[in-house]
This record gives C-alpha cells, structure tokens and sequence, in this order.
C-alpha cells in the first residue's frame, strides 16, 4: 500500500494530551500550522498528542512542535508513520500549511458526526483542523447538506466533480483526501472525544 500511495504522490506533488483540561493543540484559528495532515490524522483516530509522544520517545513539546513549526527529523517521520499506520509522504506532504486556506462562510464543527464509524479519517480530521461542520461545507458547495456523511462513514468516493471542489477547497490533492488505500475503520464516540478547541465544538443534540 505505501508502494502505491508513495508513487501517487510523486506523480502529484504539484497539485495545487491526554490531559481533560488541556486542548491538545493550540487553537487553529489563531496559530499556523506547518501538518494539517498529521494534526487531522491524530484528530480523525482520536490520538492524544501525548500519547503519539510518549510511543515516540519525545516530550509533548516536541511532537507540537511538529504541528506547529517544523517536520520530525526523518527518523522520526518514519516511527509516526509506523505508529499511525499511514504513509510518512502522506503524513508530511509538502503542501499541508493551512497558510492560505479561508473559510469563507460561518460555521463550528459538530461533535456528533463522531458517534459513528469513520472511515475516510483525514477527511474527518480535516472538518475538525478548520472547525467545520461538514453539511455547512456541502451547502457552500451547492450540495445537499448530507453530502459528505457517506463519504466519512462509509468510505463512498464522490464523483470527479465533487472530489475536485473539496480538494481545492483544503488544498489537498485526491490521492490523499479520497484514497481507498487509506481509509480506515475508526470507531469511538463523541463522549469519548475531547475536544481540541476551548471553544466552538458544539455538542450533539441527541
């Protein structure tokens, strides 16, 4: 499977704490990020940052470091890899900064989309990095406001068109966002989630 992803990439690259009290990272909205995509990974499987640092061997410091300012040493791009069973040139694709993405339209993403399996887990991720609530996006995009729950829960690959609105809208080419080879089957409830920001998260009405 990296054999394959790792080839996808090449031939894309020029497109386009456990802690209850603590968020897990700075708030996106405030601080640039250098890895949308490890954040949304760690966000879309429900991993503490201290915990990836722990399994790692690294201070909490460090592995926010790696969110925030700069990417691991490769030795240590490899260990992620390896620990959040996902390609390392997929986890540090070179064009991952949020630097450039705006959000034109009000929204706050909405905890209870997470009491379900997910399966495309960097989509997810992604709807949590920028505080989105999923349908809010599909209605900007000219969609039913129910568009992407098949996408997340059941893995389903959107028509051409559609996969290239959402990829220009993050930034982040189809052979990342809409890969098969990446999907997982992540299941944990919105109890069990904590959430990242201090504020916005909005809590499920059911």
């Amino acid at each position: 499977m990296k054999n394959h992803v790792n080839e996808l990439a090449v031939q894309a690259a020029n497109y386009l704490g456990k802690g209850v009290k603590k968020p897990r990272f700075k708030t996106p909205t405030k601080n640039k990020v250098k890895n949308r995509i490890l954040m949304a990974v760690l966000y879309g499987t429900n991993t503490k940052i201290s915990e990836l640092a722990e399994q790692i061997g690294v201070t909490r410091r460090a592995a926010i470091a790696w969110i925030y300012e700069s990417n691991p040493s490769v030795a240590n791009q490899a260990k992620i890899a390896e620990v959040l069973n996902f390609p390392k040139e997929v986890l540090f694709y070179e064009h991952s900064g949020q630097e450039k993405i705006e959000i034109p339209f009000e929204s706050v993403v909405h905890q209870g989309f997470l009491g379900d399996k997910i399966k495309n887990v960097i989509l997810a991720g992604l709807m949590i990095v920028h505080n989105i609530n999923h349908p809010d996006l599909a209605e900007y995009l000219g969609y039913s406001r129910a568009l992407f729950r098949p996408h997340l829960h059941e893995g389903r690959i959107p028509p051409d068109e559609i996969q290239d609105q959402v990829c220009k809208f993050f930034k982040i080419p189809p052979h990342i966002l809409y890969n098969q080879d990446l999907f997982g089957e992540v299941n944990f409830s919105a109890k069990e989630f904590r959430p990242y920001f201090r504020h916005g998260i909005r809590k499920s009405r059911k």
